[in-house]
């Protein structure tokens, strides 16, 4: 056939994906990569076809990772997708930096229709790829591979970054050189599925993606759920990346004249490194993908450290009292607040009922908010929706809603179960917890946590032909449940919790305003959890607690949560009258000096803690009228070597001049910093960098420009 399409460009300010379509009507890849630069257009080789395919479809003649794979009411597995029609559209809202592409694909033998969608952020250079698929079919297909996007580049290497770890230990950035062959990242855990690895990742092109040149490419997709990124270096050394949701316990059915949105799919690439893309994908987040971006963070105090689950009503009056006048905005009540019959005082009961539980707190929420107010702060709650105990009155009367396997022994994970949100029923009732604990109590904050993924996935509600849903199911329903919290509640802002990073993703962050690291709050790994982190996600989204886990100098712990969205977790009332005159000095130099700064800042990382024995990070406002530097020991500095450690600058505005200030100072500790009280040019910081004279490890500075 002749070709009815002419290329298809979608440009950005600075990057251009040009699409064609072939002879035969498929839609082909033609470069992704910089306007004006090296169009990064992958190859077709001699010995596999279809190399071009943007969106690669099993069955027809492609050799490699598919993007769908399909098995059609008639048995039929082989699918072929054609150019049908192109339709673009402004934003919904008029914004004129949003335009939309819609490609039309259909499958000339099969009633099979799949939209593929593009939405491209013209400023950010963001991009957003995803699907529609419709069986038009009279009876249910079956989807093997159902992905989101899968586009391709060539480049001489493949540098790859991954953003992983394990509980308490989040967010290593480990690095390879990609081979031929499939690399596959991803999870399986259904919930908190971001556990192990965050569902995003950085690849450079030729050279390793770091520092501010190179070509470097961010991808992600924003899902709570199960993940999986395909990685397929093909013999003519092109590079696909098939992304979307991981099909976990088998595949997808289809129902007849159903269709299945895939979750979006994050691209953006940069022809100026890594430093780059993370300042363009912090300006994206915060216009576009983070809840209540304007709002300044609240400092919050979180009573788990000192009380675990074994409080009353007055041990909370007296953590109110000791707290009165230091500062904090919020007190968050922590786990622990609710069930009678099985009133929850250590992990292994309670999940599911949430009453207040009267023995603890006769007076209830109610109370506790007007006596948090009453001393000058706000009060929050934690919650735990999706989850039940065994041991709760909500399993005894509903076993059924809890994930697992029939006839079979449970498998728990913190002694506890995942509720099926795939049942509608289930859905509401998570609902109806979070309605009836913020609708009639003047709750500030809401700290949303999932402390088990799902060892044992089975839905009786889905029934024996569709448990290949539940994941999929689970996590739409999940989402929007979030959403209409975020909806009807609007004034509450809340951290996004799940036993530490386990939902660090776009699509449920959407609906937060923070989200917790990590339960490892030893200030020493934080240190490495948040340069982690900040690859994708801005400070302002990184819930930071000062804490004395690990045992390391107070000011080192202040210095490091003071980088991201401030918070303590600590006995307040065993804090010294000198720490607390160093809190409220610091949370008052925070909500004044540092939060307008790091909150919106431009983010640099200018010392790797992998690279040394130190770690250096500056957020700079747009205007670049005012820094923050952030200087870390992480090891004691080799003999002599402190006085000349010099931090290089990056971001500053050459014609200004800056007063430069160490802060973060406790009584009685004078500024270390030579330049301190100087006034310097931006050309001489950028030429000659910061002198900071640090030694030992846990030494830090915080230094106002």
């Amino acid at each position: 056939m002749n070709q009815p399409f002419p290329d298809l460009v979608i440009d950005t300010a600075r990057t251009r994906l040009t699409l064609g379509v072939s002879a035969d009507g498929l839609l082909v890849q033609k470069g992704y990569g910089a306007i004006g630069g090296d169009p990064r257009a992958p190859r077709e080789g001699d010995e596999q076809a279809r190399q071009l395919d943007f969106y690669p479809t099993y069955g027809d003649g492609y050799l490699g990772e598919p993007a769908l794979m399909v098995t059609h009411a008639d048995g039929d597995t082989a699918t072929r997708l054609t150019v049908s029609g192109v339709k673009t559209a402004a934003a919904a809202d008029g914004d004129p930096n949003v335009a939309l592409t819609e490609i039309e694909l259909r499958d000339p033998l099969q009633p099979l229709t799949v939209t593929l969608c593009l939405r491209a952020y013209h400023d950010e250079d963001v991009l957003q790829i995803w699907t529609r698929i419709r069986n038009g079919a009279d009876r249910a297909v079956t989807l093997h591979r159902y992905a989101s996007a899968a586009p391709a580049w060539r480049a001489d290497a493949y540098h790859l970054a991954q953003c992983c770890g394990a509980y308490a230990n989040e967010a290593n950035i480990v690095s390879e050189r990609l081979t031929p062959g499939l690399k596959v990242l991803g999870s399986n855990l259904l919930t908190r599925a971001a556990r192990m690895r965050a569902p995003m990742f950085l690849l450079g092109l030729d050279a390793a993606a770091d520092g501010e040149t190179g070509e470097v490419v961010i991808g992600g997709l924003q899902w709570p759920g199960s993940f999986q990124f395909g990685f397929d270096v093909d013999s003519t050394g092109n590079l696909r990346i098939v992304s979307g949701a991981h099909r976990v316990g088998g595949d997808y059915a289809l129902a007849a004249g159903q269709t299945l949105e895939t979750p979006l799919t994050l691209w953006l690439f940069s022809a100026d490194g890594a430093g780059a893309a993370t300042r363009a994908l912090h300006r994206w987040a915060r216009r576009y993908a983070v809840r209540q971006p304007e709002l300044p963070r609240p400092v919050l105090l979180n009573n788990w450290e000192a009380t675990g689950m074994q409080f009353d009503e007055a041990r909370l009056e007296g953590l109110f009292e000791d707290a009165k006048g230091i500062g904090f905005d919020t007190f968050l009540l922590d786990d622990g607040w609710f069930g009678n019959k099985h009133q929850r005082d250590d992990a292994r009961r309670g999940l599911g009922d949430w009453e207040v539980a009267g023995r603890k707190l006769p007076r209830g929420l109610g109370h506790l908010c007007e006596e948090a107010e009453r001393r000058g702060f706000n009060f929050g709650i934690w919650l735990e929706p999706e989850m039940i105990s065994p041991a709760s009155e909500l399993y005894e009367q509903h076993p059924d809603w809890a994930l697992g396997a029939p006839g079979r022994a449970p498998v728990l994970g913190r002694w506890q179960m995942v509720l099926d949100l795939a049942n509608p029923a289930v859905a509401d009732f998570v609902w109806q917890v979070i309605d009836r604990t913020l609708r009639p109590h003047p709750v500030k904050y809401v700290k949303w946590d999932a402390n088990s993924c799902v060892y044992q996935p089975g839905s009786r509600w889905l029934g024996a032909g569709r448990q290949g849903n539940l994941d999929f199911d689970y996590n739409t329903a999940l989402l929007a449940v979030m959403r209409r919290m975020a909806r009807e509640f609007p004034q509450i802002p809340g951290m996004l919790c799940a036993g530490g990073g386990g939902r660090a993703d776009y699509a449920a962050l959407a609906n937060f305003t923070s989200f917790w690291l990590s339960d490892n709050t030893d200030p020493l790994r934080r240190v490495f959890i948040q340069w982690g982190f900040s690859y994708f996600f801005p400070p302002e989204t990184q819930s930071a607690h000062v804490t004395r886990m690990g045992h390391r100098p107070l000011k080192f712990a202040v210095d490091v949560a003071l980088a991201g969205a401030l918070g303590f977790d600590l006995d307040i009332s065993r804090v010294t009258p000198e720490d607390r005159a160093f809190f409220r000095q610091t949370i008052a130099l925070y909500q004044r000096d540092l939060r307008p700064v790091t909150s919106g800042g431009e983010y640099y990382r200018l010392v790797s803690p992998y690279a040394g024995p130190r770690a250096a990070t500056l957020s700079v406002t747009p205007a670049r009228d005012r820094a923050v530097l952030f200087v870390y020991q992480t090891a004691d500095a080799a003999a002599g070597a402190a006085a000349g450690a010099v931090v290089p600058l990056r971001g500053l505005d050459a014609a200004k001049t800056y007063t430069v200030s160490e802060v973060s100072l406790p009584d009685g500790l004078a500024p270390r910093l030579p330049a301190h009280g100087t006034r310097l040019t931006g050309a001489e910081l950028l030429a000659g960098g910061l002198t900071v004279p640090l030694t030992r490890q846990c030494d830090s500075a915080v230094v106002l420009l």
